[in-house]
């Protein structure tokens, strides 16, 4: 079977059962088509907000239909979603904000002037014309950046890891044998340092 980003299997479940119900919270339930249709909206207003290919976009939302809407949307766009806590104090989400530069962030306002946020309720925002059309993500096992990245050709003289995993037991004993095994090496002899009789 062919591996498929998540936003390729919900787009097929939708057109497949599109009236199937994919997640549910206390107050709404979310069918293949709707989940469908909210993400890719979202997926476009969250690209006209500098959302790309291989951005972190940070979701500090509860746990419901709405979270599950925007990372979906957020994979839409080849982005990775990152989800964290509600209880984190300002500093701590400020921190957070430093340490992975998100391009966006949803639920909560942004600790940065400079990136844009969307506050808890933006599954229902209005999606602007977006300057690239949705991808599918990459897939699993493939890096985004480099779809058809090939290996270096393998050198059999050298490998390409060095291991600094010590000596086994048994590796140090056949090296041992084979030491015992050579016939001995007679000394070299040593010039004398005796004065010479005149």
């Amino acid at each position: 079977m062919a591996r498929r980003s998540i936003s390729r299997i919900i787009t097929s479940l939708a057109e497949a059962d599109p009236d199937r119900i994919v997640a549910l919270d206390d107050t709404t339930t979310l069918t293949a088509q709707q989940l469908d249709r909210d993400s890719n909206r979202l997926a476009r207003a969250y690209l006209a907000r500098g959302v790309g290919q291989d951005s972190m976009v940070t979701i500090a939302l509860p746990n419901t239909v709405e979270m599950i809407v925007a990372c979906a949307a957020v994979w839409k766009c080849g982005a990775t979603p990152q989800p964290v806590s509600l209880d984190l104090t300002a500093d701590e989400r400020a921190d957070l904000q430093e340490l992975v530069r998100p391009a966006l962030v949803l639920g909560i306002a942004s600790a940065y002037a400079g990136t844009p946020s969307i506050p808890a309720g933006g599954r229902r925002i209005p999606a602007y014309p977006a300057p690239a059309s949705l991808t599918h993500g990459p897939g699993p096992g493939r890096h985004p950046r480099h779809p058809a990245r090939r290996a270096a050709p393998r050198s059999s003289s050298r490998p390409l890891l060095r291991s600094s995993t010590p000596t086994s037991p048994s590796r140090r004993s056949s090296r041992a044998t084979r030491s015992s095994s050579s016939p001995a090496r007679s000394p070299t002899p040593r010039p004398s340092l005796t004065p010479s009789a005149a």
